[in-house]
């Protein structure tokens, strides 16, 4: 399954764009292209300070984190680059 997914603002949602999607997928007969557009609000200034501050939080208190050793990392970059 060949897959893209592109976040754009609406400005840029044209045409142009809709027929450079097309020629990506031009050639694949018997496949169904489906296009799924979400419409993201934007965030306040206290949403964001929000989600800043809980980052803060969860730092200093070492919770809901990912660390990864180099090893570790550079597997896991390893392995998404192979999919």
């Amino acid at each position: 399954m060949q897959q893209a997914t592109f976040t754009i603002s609406g400005a840029e949602l044209t045409q142009e764009l809709l027929d450079k999607i097309q020629q990506l997928f031009k050639g694949k007969k018997g496949q169904d292209i489906e296009v799924f557009i979400r419409v993201k609000a934007k965030e306040t200034q206290e949403d964001a300070n929000s989600r800043i501050n809980r980052a803060i939080e969860n730092i200093e208190q070492q919770k809901n984190l990912v660390t990864f050793s180099p090893e570790g990392y550079d597997a896991l970059v390893k392995s998404l680059h192979e999919k």
